[in-house]
C-alpha cells in the first residue's frame, strides 16, 4: 500500500504538469488595444520562459479579448499594474489563437 507521502508527491507532480503553461513574474511596460478593436496586448519587461513557438512577434507578448466582462477586468488589472509599476504574475495558454505571434493570456495576478 502506498504511504500518504508517496500519494501526496504523485498528486503534486500531476498538478504541476497540468499547469504547464508559460508563466512570468515582472512588470508590464506597454498596454495597447487594437488593431481590431476587441483585443488588448501587453508587453513585459523581459523575455518569458516556456512560451510557445507561435509567440514570435516581438511587439506583443500576450493578447486577450476585451469584448467580454473577463477581458475588461483583465484590462483594468493590466492598466493598474502598468500605471503603478506593480509586478504581475502572468500565465499564457501555450497558443496563439487570438493574434498570430502573440500568446493568448490565460491569467494575470498582481504581486
Amino acid at each position: 500500500m502506498l504511504s500518504r507521502a508517496v500519494i501526496a508527491a504523485i498528486l503534486a507532480a500531476l498538478v504541476s504538469v497540468s499547469y504547464a503553461d508559460s508563466s512570468y513574474v515582472g512588470k508590464i511596460t506597454k498596454v495597447h488595444t487594437g488593431p481590431t478593436g476587441n483585443l488588448a496586448f501587453i508587453v513585459l519587461d523581459q523575455d518569458q520562459n516556456g512560451r510557445p513557438e507561435c509567440a514570435n512577434y516581438p511587439q506583443y507578448n500576450y493578447v486577450f479579448d476585451i469584448s467580454t466582462d473577463g477581458g475588461k477586468a483583465t484590462l483594468s488589472l493590466a492598466l493598474t499594474a502598468y500605471t503603478t509599476g506593480a509586478e504581475v504574475y502572468v500565465g499564457g495558454s501555450q497558443s496563439c489563437n487570438l493574434w498570430t505571434g502573440a500568446e493568448d493570456l490565460k491569467w494575470i495576478r498582481l504581486q
